[in-house]
């Protein structure tokens, strides 16, 4: 996503009337990008110029994930393409996620400073050949970014974004003592608030949220209860759905992260910090099932794009369980992923739902290949690949639904170890050496293979 300009930093005291219009009523209506004549969108590989096709990604198998059966792939370290440390350049200041935009031109992370970054997709991705050439690990930087007040839960793009049209251009922030904040891709401002209010009347921040794949309705979670809110519609104005019943299936504790399917957009995924995992349809607010087995709360979720699986992660956890929902509360397979901490620590999976990648507390990524053959019930399955990304917790891990690219981010609190007889200068100085601190970006190639040097001397 190309903004062209300066990098700015915005206030979240802007407010913005309720009446505000948020979304058009052409929000759905993608804009053809200009330039694009009517021949050159032909299903026919042969109707497109052949430049066109060797650096499209549909066509050129370069662009496409490695494969399990690559050998090559699997026993080398994906090459490192853009990485940037400037933006986190003091301890405290750690990352704490990241996500790539659905259009795939830029992707968004969340720091322990409480910003919000916006990152624009490198030029240089869009040509393979100009990528080849450049052998250099380059510096990126942010195009925008947004401070919110308080210690930021939860963010999420909006799902319908594309940058060819800037009204879906937006993305939705939860954070502390704040309602949830809609703010402009382009421009940094505050769109809309949508407001939750407890007992005494008194604004109650979400610790989680998540569009539909509709873009339609959020859905924030707080304690016992999740409250829907339609987009189009800013203010206070929500359905409440209660997540503790007095009769049937019932869940308790602080919403710590939801997830909607793609397949089924009035089913969700509600997570707790108590290790439960709730299935519910919007339009009853009654839970299908509850589903129970991790050992720590929950921290991450995410469905297939079938809707058939539902892929979950804890904090002190050491397992990311995929449950089959066709058989709901029986466990399909489980990955072995040691979080030993608190933190949050994201997965993801690829856009063919062939392989589940995660970081992990030590910095060590791990690809699993989800689409094999299971002999049993619950099998533990090996990971296929794993490479160092970063000296420090790799908290944060997102797979670029077009392009074989991934971006990662790192950091983590540190305390430093007290002794009364150093002073606070020594006692810094000491845990600097003995630890590992790494807060940074990283964007990793993950093709299958890459051009030959016959290919590009022929450019």
């Amino acid at each position: 996503m190309e903004m062209g300009m300066e990098d700015s930093l915005v206030d979240p005291e802007q407010q913005i009337p309720e009446t505000s219009s948020v979304l058009s009523n052409d929000t759905h209506q993608m804009q053809e990008p200009p330039g694009v004549a009517e021949n050159e969108t032909s299903d026919d590989k042969g109707d497109l110029p052949k430049e066109l096709v060797e650096n499209d990604p549909i066509y050129n198998n370069n662009y496409h994930f490695f494969k399990s059966d690559d050998e090559n792939a699997l026993n080398k370290e994906p090459p490192l393409t853009f990485q940037d440390f400037s933006q986190f350049n003091f301890d405290s200041c750690f990352t704490k996620g990241c996500k790539w935009a659905p259009d795939g031109l830029c992707f968004l992370t969340n720091s322990n400073d409480n910003v919000l970054r916006v990152w624009d997709l490198p030029q240089t991705f869009h040509n393979l050949k100009e990528w080849e050439r450049n052998t250099e690990v380059s510096s990126l930087h942010p195009s925008l970014s947004m401070k919110e007040g308080g210690l930021i839960y939860d963010f999420c793009w909006y799902p319908l974004m594309n940058s060819w049209n800037p009204v879906t251009c937006c993305l939705a922030s939860a954070s502390r003592d704040s309602p949830v904040h809609l703010w402009d891709a382009f421009s940094g401002q505050i769109r809309a608030t949508y407001r939750a209010y407890n007992q005494v009347d008194e604004v109650e921040a979400a610790r989680s949220i998540a569009f539909d794949p509709t873009g339609e309705k959020l859905y924030c979670g707080f304690k016992n209860c999740v409250r829907v809110f339609d987009v189009s519609l800013p203010g206070r104005q929500c359905n409440t759905r209660n997540l503790k019943s007095a009769s049937g299936d019932t869940q308790n504790g602080i919403v710590s992260c939801i997830t909607v399917s793609p397949a089924v957009p009035s089913l969700f995924a509600v997570g707790t910090y108590l290790r439960t995992i709730g299935l519910y349809m919007e339009n009853t607010g009654k839970a299908l099932c509850i589903l129970q087995g991790h050992e720590g709360g929950i921290t991450h979720m995410k469905f297939s794009e079938d809707g058939l699986r539902l892929y979950s992660g804890g904090r002190k956890d050491s397992e990311i369980l995929c449950w089959d929902l066709r058989e709901p509360g029986k466990v399909l397979f489980s990955v072995p992923r040691p979080v030993l901490t608190h933190q949050r620590i994201y997965f993801d999976i690829t856009a063919d739902g062939e392989y589940l990648l995660s970081g992990t507390p030590d910095g060590t990524v791990y690809v699993w290949e989800t689409s094999g053959a299971i002999s049993e019930e619950g099998t533990l399955k090996d990971p296929i690949k794993v490479f160092k990304a970063h000296n420090d917790c790799t908290n944060g891990i997102s797979v670029h639904q077009q392009y074989p690219l991934l971006v990662t981010c790192s950091g983590q609190r540190h305390y430093m170890e007290n002794s009364d007889s150093e002073d606070e200068v020594e006692r810094e100085a000491k845990n600097k050496s003995s630890q590992s601190i790494e807060n940074s970006v990283k964007l990793w190639w993950l093709g299958s293979g890459k051009l030959s040097d016959d290919a590009i001397r022929d450019d």
